[in-house]
């Protein structure tokens, strides 16, 4: 089962949102999504213990948020992932 992942952040050539994840149908939470994108964007923390970590912002599926990580996923949803992004300075 795949589902769209779109963001505010973008890393080139390992995370371009909008972005087809494959999920497996009997473990399709949003747990399982933020697992996969640990594994591709291993700087945010995505998880953080049994909670959402502390770089995500927000969490859109279909366009209602959620924060439970035990919420299911189904084919074709649209997962907006908000990232809290700091800053960039320079000088």
């Amino acid at each position: 089962m795949k589902v769209t992942v779109v963001s505010n952040m973008a890393i080139y050539g390992v995370f371009e949102p909008p972005v087809k994840i494959e999920l497996e149908e009997p473990k399709a939470t949003l747990r399982k999504l933020l697992e996969v994108l640990t594994d591709l964007c291993e700087s945010v923390e995505f998880i953080s213990d049994d909670e959402v970590g502390s770089d995500v912002q927000a969490i859109l599926v279909n366009k209602k948020e959620y924060q439970y990580l035990d919420t299911p996923l189904n084919a074709d949803d649209i997962v907006q992932v908000i990232i809290e992004m700091a800053p960039l300075g320079g000088g």
